[in-house]
């Protein structure tokens, strides 16, 4: 992949859905949308599908997330998000695993990793991971 991708953490899809969101990242993410600039992985779709609150819902936010790029989280992945975490930890941060990971995804398929989530900004100080704060 190249930097054409951009991985759209759960923490940002969350504030943009909401009724409330601001009309510049509610734009930005229409904008993004329509460019097919966004990336998802199979791990940020559990956490946002199982967030539905009715079957109508899933189902269309299921086939909404289904058209967007997905990045596989492959043994290679995996290991990465291995090293990395033990990396970070070495350097006294002991951060969620499943952030470890999504920062892993955006490394390794070199894409910028879209965030609300201060978690990301403290491994992007570590590592090659482009972190954007939304």
């Amino acid at each position: 992949m190249s930097d054409r991708w951009i991985l759209v953490d759960t923490s940002v899809w969350i504030n943009a859905l909401s009724p409330q969101a601001p009309a510049d990242l509610k734009n930005r993410m229409e904008t993004l949308l329509l460019e097919q600039r966004i990336a998802t992985t199979p791990l940020i779709q559990l956490e946002l599908l199982s967030g539905a609150v009715s079957d109508t819902e899933y189902k269309q936010f299921e086939e909404d997330l289904n058209a967007l790029a997905l990045l596989e989280i492959t043994p290679a992945v995996w290991s990465e998000a291995s090293h990395l975490g033990y990396r970070l930890r070495r350097a006294g941060l002991t951060l969620p695993n499943t952030d470890i990971l999504l920062a892993a995804v955006a490394i390794h398929y070199r894409c910028a990793l879209w965030h609300n989530d201060k978690h990301f900004n403290l491994i992007a100080r570590h590592t090659h991971l482009l972190a954007q704060t939304a």
